[in-house]
């Protein structure tokens, strides 16, 4: 008798069991998703058209002025030097026919796009490397830049709109101060990454003006270009500066 109610009350324990172990994976099956909610930071579509048509209006005219100044001072002062040079070869009635050349009107870029897959890698990238550096990222911000006149940069094969403006974009973490700051990792001498410092211009700075507990030597710059006549030398040490800004999208005009 008390081998069949010990069977009985193991038997019902093994059911129990059994129809909790269906109604979980039941459970788990319809899991739901919570709803993301609008941010607040959304504009109406008709304010988005205002902040547009102002810029139309208040901006574009400024940068294509100045552009096409630029553009046609540089013109005639090459035309000024062959008239010059022609007059003394004789040659002066040539010169005055090649200076009546014209070009299109210089169009300002409207808006900058990025590839959708490119900003999911990007936001992606960031947080491998700010975790690999033990920081948070903070903000992001949005740099606006402008392209010098050659069809590119150093370094990169893809061609840009020269003399246009772009947008780049820039991750920040907060010092010890609770203030962002722009930073780049030190990954030289196979070291862990460390997250240094860059002021808001993305110029180099040190721990002790921005409040950051990581040591600090300015090095040989060389890897960040200075300037877009920059040959590096190879008897330099080499900068190990990761850079974690991005650029390249597309202007449009």
């Amino acid at each position: 008798m008390k081998n069949a109610q010990k069977f009985v009350f193991k038997f019902a324990i093994a059911l129990v069991l059994l129809f909790g172990i269906v109604g979980c994976d039941g459970c788990n099956s319809e899991v739901k998703v919570s709803k993301i909610e609008e941010p607040a930071q959304i504009i109406p579509i008709a304010i988005a058209q205002n902040l547009y048509d102002n810029y139309t209006v208040h901006r574009a005219p400024i940068i294509e002025f100045y552009e096409d100044s630029v553009r046609n001072r540089k013109r005639d002062q090459v035309n000024i030097q062959k008239q010059y040079e022609q007059q003394n070869d004789g040659q002066g009635d040539v010169a005055q026919n090649n200076t009546s050349k014209t070009q299109a009107g210089f169009k300002a870029a409207r808006y900058v796009s990025y590839d959708y897959e490119t900003i999911k890698n990007y936001l992606k990238y960031i947080e491998q490397e700010a975790q690999a550096a033990n920081i948070e990222i903070s903000t992001l911000r949005f740099y606006f830049s402008n392209y010098p006149e050659s069809k590119t940069l150093p370094g990169r094969k893809k061609e840009i709109n020269p003399k246009k403006n772009s947008v780049m974009i820039s991750p920040t973490t907060k010092n010890n101060k609770g203030e962002d700051f722009l930073f780049y990792l030190d990954v030289g001498d196979n070291l862990k990454p460390r997250a240094m410092p860059l002021t808001d211009e993305f110029a180099f700075t040190d721990n002790q003006e921005t409040g950051f507990h990581h040591g600090f030597e300015i090095r040989n710059k060389a890897s960040l270009f200075p300037n877009f006549n920059f040959a590096p030398n190879p008897s330099l040490p080499v900068f190990a500066a990761k850079s974690v800004t991005i650029n390249e999208g597309n202007s449009h005009p």
